[in-house]
């Protein structure tokens, strides 16, 4: 695929991984073939065609952008494999960063918040929109553009000092601290509740 692409291109200015699968396994459940089935889609596939498009890139000093996801950052349950698949890019994006800066190349990483598409209902079955958005403290969800516009402005010149990154896009889903009505009464009329939470001047 690799050799297709700079063929038909004429060379790699920028490498997005986005390739990624999911199931909703209990612990318990997850067999080895499983296991091995997300990290061959989700981690080893984005490794090696990083490193098969790596002279391309040197060439036109360009610029990786892996797309993880905030579960490498926040918990849910039956998704143990498939977080740590998405903790695994966040790590080595790091470390390839590091490695890749003196030949030019940059690496950084996106991780979307929740941004529904059409393999949404395979996952997870039919979902109400509205009712995930007002869940989230945006009071609504992304998009596939919320996602792309990062992934140009990281792949850009603008972006050039941005390296080794995680940038979360995920309308402040895991800024929310999930226990902070606790402390007090929220202030009557000068926000919006969403979940458990509160969100001041909304």
């Amino acid at each position: 695929m690799s050799k297709e692409a700079i063929a038909f291109l004429g060379g790699i200015d920028l490498l997005v991984n986005n390739a990624g699968i999911t199931f909703n396994i209990p612990f318990n459940r997850v067999t080895p073939e499983q296991f091995d089935t997300l990290y061959h889609v989700n981690v080893r596939a984005a490794f090696f065609l990083t490193q098969h498009l790596l002279p391309a890139l040197i060439e036109s000093r360009g610029a990786v952008v892996n797309i993880t996801s905030i579960h490498a950052f926040a918990g849910m349950r039956e998704h143990s494999v498939y977080a740590g698949t998405k903790g695994a890019i966040v790590a080595s994006t790091r470390s390839l960063a590091i490695e890749l800066a003196p030949l030019g190349v940059r690496v950084n990483a996106i991780a979307p918040g929740c941004v529904p598409v059409a393999n949404y209902e395979k996952a997870v079955g039919k979902y109400d929109v509205d009712k995930i958005g007002r869940n989230i403290p945006s009071g609504y969800v992304g998009t596939p553009e919320d996602i792309g516009k990062a992934v140009v402005f990281l792949a850009s010149p603008d972006g050039r000092f941005v390296l080794g990154q995680t940038l979360i896009i995920d309308g402040g889903t895991t800024s929310w601290m999930p226990f902070g009505e606790q402390f007090r009464d929220p202030i009557a009329d000068s926000g919006v509740q969403f979940g458990r939470g509160y969100v001041p001047g909304l």
